[in-house]
């Protein structure tokens, strides 16, 4: 149970009778968090989605609440109006296409639904089970069946699917049978797929294994025979203890050869199996996508994609991607950025291992300069509406050479590319015929490197011919826009060139 006010790891269990209403329900949880029953309303949550508890009188297990079903708690806000917007039911004919029907999710169950789904799209043991043909074959007296309950509940889950009268059903029953014979799969979490299938098809052969009592025969050495008659033999042993339509479906044999290192006498056998298990084969290396800012180019930033070995260093990824970009690498600065804040947020060494320190964020690539004495500045832009907004980037100045003025150009020229393209093509013509003004004021980040002053949280910059001074090492500079009209799609200042990879 979670309450939508409540912090994210905030819970509370409750315990409570299948039998229970819903009102009862409610009532128990708002007791529990101390809330009025009259200005709340419960959801069911889960994966797929959120589903409002508004039939107050059915019981929980008619409205499929499962045990440790997550429930949450809307508060009605002060104006009266709710957060979560019910969605109108979808209006749909009673007929649905045969054997297009979907499976309740019950808890975490997908695992179990994605293999009944597999089979019930099998077709030849589909159609086994739909004309009745698995009545017959049942066997009830199988020690190591389960009395047939598996075949007759499957069969029954079959034809429901296939009835056409549903566009999804709830396997309840089905999951019932599992549980009782498979403990492992009790409960409603999730667990290995091609385990539950394993599990499923050897349930489902031994309730329809037509050989009651199994004999005893001896495995024969092949003993220099050809390898066909070996295989025959093996294969009519096996039938002779299991005879089934999942035999006749799923089994096959596995030939396996065993050479002595000594005496290098080879063995032959013959192993009969149901399911084959295949690693999937996973790659050393990853693919990245680094967006690169290069300097004296007035077009957009581009971006590019670059495969390297997952124990590769940041100074490997660095000399790659300065072949591509022709940058040499001494002047190449790569950076990570925090795209709900649109800013950088680390800037990565060259010794660093590209796998320990790099997470879902995006990374930048910055060109600097290789004369010395420039100094870099990061700017982040800002919307008129106080949001922050597109691709951070750095400019590079010189202390004692750089006027304020030319800050504003070197932000200007990298801003310029956006609007150009962009649909605001008159703005962007109103801004070049009056170069004296800028759409735009600078103003320092954070801590302040021009004033004196103490908690200073940064100072306005004005265009002009004065000198720039910052006595911090770095800092980062604000792009405040004064009008929407140059920024009235800002997913605008985000679009790169993209370049296909080598």
């Amino acid at each position: 149970m979670k309450n939508d006010s409540s912090p994210p790891d905030t819970t509370k269990i409750i315990n409570i009778s299948s039998g229970a209403s819903v009102i009862d329900l409610k009532n128990q949880c708002c007791q529990a968090l101390f809330l009025n029953s009259k200005q709340v309303r419960l959801w069911t949550y889960s994966n797929s989605g959120e589903k409002l508890l508004n039939e107050h009188a059915k019981t929980l297990e008619d409205a499929k609440i499962v045990n440790e079903q997550t429930i949450l708690i809307e508060k009605q806000q002060p104006d009266g109006k709710w957060r979560q917007t019910v969605k109108e039911p979808v209006k749909q004919s009673n007929v649905h296409r045969r054997g297009l029907c979907g499976l309740d999710n019950l808890g975490n169950t997908c695992f179990m639904n994605s293999a009944i789904q597999c089979l019930s799209n099998t077709a030849p043991l589909c159609n086994y089970f739909l004309n009745n043909s698995y009545k017959e074959d049942i066997n009830k007296n199988n020690p190591l069946g389960m009395k047939g309950y598996m075949a007759e509940t499957f069969g029954k889950l079959i034809k429901h699917m296939w009835s056409g009268q549903h566009s999804s059903y709830q396997p309840k029953s089905f999951k019932q049978i599992i549980g009782k014979y498979a403990p492992q799969f009790t409960g409603y979490s999730q667990h290995d797929a091609h385990e539950l299938l394993s599990f499923l098809l050897d349930g489902l052969h031994e309730d329809l294994n037509k050989i009651s009592n199994k004999p005893y025969i001896e495995t024969k050495s092949a003993d220099g025979r050809p390898e066909t008659e070996v295989a025959k033999e093996s294969w009519e042993t096996h039938l002779a203890r299991n005879k089934s339509k999942i035999v006749d479906l799923f089994h096959g044999q596995l030939k396996s050869t065993l050479v002595c290192p000594d005496c290098k006498k080879v063995s032959i056998t013959f192993d009969s199996n149901m399911y084959l298990s295949l690693p999937i084969p996973i790659s050393n290396n990853v693919d990245v996508e680094i967006t690169i800012f290069k300097l004296q180019d007035k077009k957009r930033p581009s971006k590019y994609g670059v495969s390297i070995p997952k124990t590769s260093t940041i100074q490997k990824l660095k000399e790659v991607l300065g072949k591509i970009c022709k940058i040499p690498v001494e002047n190449l600065c790569l950076a990570q950025l925090d795209m709900t804040t649109h800013s950088i947020s680390s800037v990565l060494k060259d010794d660093d291992i590209y796998s320990h320190v790099i997470n879902r964020d995006p990374i930048a690539g910055y060109e600097i300069p290789n004369e010395p004495g420039y100094k870099a500045l990061k700017v982040v832009q800002k919307s008129c509406d106080r949001e922050y907004f597109g691709i951070p980037y750095i400019i590079f100045w010189k202390p004692k050479m750089t006027t304020k003025k030319q800050l504003y150009e070197m932000v200007w020229n990298n801003t310029k590319c956006y609007l150009r393209e962009s649909s605001s093509s008159t703005s962007y013509d109103e801004i070049q015929n009056n170069e004296s003004e800028y759409p735009f004021k600078l103003q320092i980040r954070g801590k302040c490197g021009i004033c004196s002053e103490k908690g200073c949280t940064g100072c306005p910059i004005k265009p002009s011919e004065k000198l720039f001074k910052f006595s911090l090492p770095s800092g980062t500079i604000i792009v405040q826009w004064q009008s929407k009209k140059y920024v009235k799609d800002k997913t605008k200042f985000c679009v790169v060139t993209t370049h296909n990879s080598p």
